[in-house]
């Protein structure tokens, strides 16, 4: 079913992350009464975004100082980088005057190199993941989402025949919160797997 996904991630530098949020619609009724009511069906899809970049390159260590005390000019780009991106800019806006007017073909920037000519332009493909008729507002619906996510991770790591890595698991702030602290009842399983 997610051979597209068994494959692409097969490439050792590609990374997944799971997206999810709730889907909540309200299914009426055709005549509603005292005993017959229409109720609110509460719905949960996820997609998983696979990024076949690898970011090697990038330390891994955490910043030498506190961000808090840092002054505000150090998060600034110098002199020099700031005309580094003017000029790039500046390429890249003549770049497209030239699609858009193709007599400004004279205009010999378009074989300047830029520094984001050497970045992967690559769109990260996208998987959509099953919809579950589970409540993200009650806990034991989380739980399960997350023990679904556990077994799909080792399918499609397995499937890869490479070890399964932790995987970020996100949505807008509510479903982070709600993973989150679901995560944190699991802790008191009995078996890693519960």
């Amino acid at each position: 079913m997610y051979e597209f996904l068994f494959k692409l991630n097969s490439n050792s530098h590609s990374r997944l992350k799971i997206v999810g949020d709730n889907i909540n619609f309200k299914k009426e009724v055709a005549e509603e009464r005292s005993d017959k009511h229409g109720h609110m069906v509460h719905c949960f899809g996820m997609l998983a975004i696979v990024q076949p970049s690898s970011f090697s390159e990038m330390s891994d260590e955490s910043p030498n100082r506190p961000w808090q005390t840092t002054p505000a000019g150090f998060f600034m780009p110098s002199e020099e980088e700031y005309d580094i991106v003017v000029s790039e800019y500046a390429i890249i806006a003549a770049r497209a005057a030239i699609r858009l007017v193709p007599s400004l073909g004279f205009l010999q920037v378009i074989d300047q190199p830029i520094i984001c000519d050497h970045s992967p332009n690559i769109k990260n493909p996208v998987v959509p993941l099953p919809v579950f008729h589970k409540n993200e507002q009650q806990y034991k619906d989380v739980i399960d989402l997350l023990s679904w996510i556990q077994s799909f991770l080792v399918a499609v790591y397995g499937q890869a025949n490479t070890p399964t890595p932790k995987v970020p698991v996100g949505g807008d702030q509510l479903t982070c919160e709600r993973f989150r602290f679901a995560m944190l009842l699991r802790l008191g399983a009995v078996i890693a797997n519960q």
